[in-house]
């Protein structure tokens, strides 16, 4: 009986005497993105003759045709992207070959380039213009085909000059 008070007090002390084992916890870390926030708009001096097609990407791109189909303007707003990648995606040439006009305005970094382009109905001239802060690039287009620039390269130059943009307040 002694032997066996014995080993159960040993017993009950050694138990005692054990680490407490943990918890197996496995951490799981979810890539999720915040959603970018585009914190300017696009403003431009629209021509009145100018006819707004359907927003596309969300609403981050729009397109403005003459009613006599003598120019297009494009805007599009381009998170995440530098300009080197917008010139490219939008001419389909480097931006080197563009030779950019490089400058600062409402401190960001701004482009205007020009080059024409080639399409079953012709020669277009085109021209662009490029607004860059660390968030996105914001990009106005105007182009034309070739027996209209004489009318529209006025217009098109007063369009690209009055390229802005408006700070969104979220309302």
């Amino acid at each position: 009986m002694k032997k066996v008070l014995c080993a159960a007090l040993l017993l009950a002390l050694l138990t005692g005497c054990a680490a407490p084992q943990a918890a197996e916890v496995f951490y799981v870390q979810d890539e999720i993105p915040a959603p970018a926030r585009i914190p300017f708009s696009i403003q431009f001096g629209v021509p009145a003759d100018a006819m707004a097609q359907e927003p596309e990407a969300g609403g981050l791109q729009r397109q403005y045709d003459a009613a006599d189909g003598s120019y297009t303007i494009r805007t599009a707003i381009l998170p995440g992207e530098d300009a080197d990648e917008v010139m490219l995606e939008l001419t389909g040439l480097q931006p080197e070959t563009l030779s950019p006009i490089r400058t600062t305005r409402h401190g960001m970094q701004a482009y205007r380039f020009s080059w024409c382009s080639a399409d079953e109905d012709g020669t277009r001239l085109c021209s662009a213009a490029i607004l860059e802060d660390e968030d996105c690039c914001y990009c106005l287009s105007f182009t034309m085909p070739e027996d209209s620039a004489k009318q529209n390269r006025t217009l098109q130059m007063q369009v690209l000059d009055s390229f802005s943009l408006f700070e969104d307040e979220g309302f």
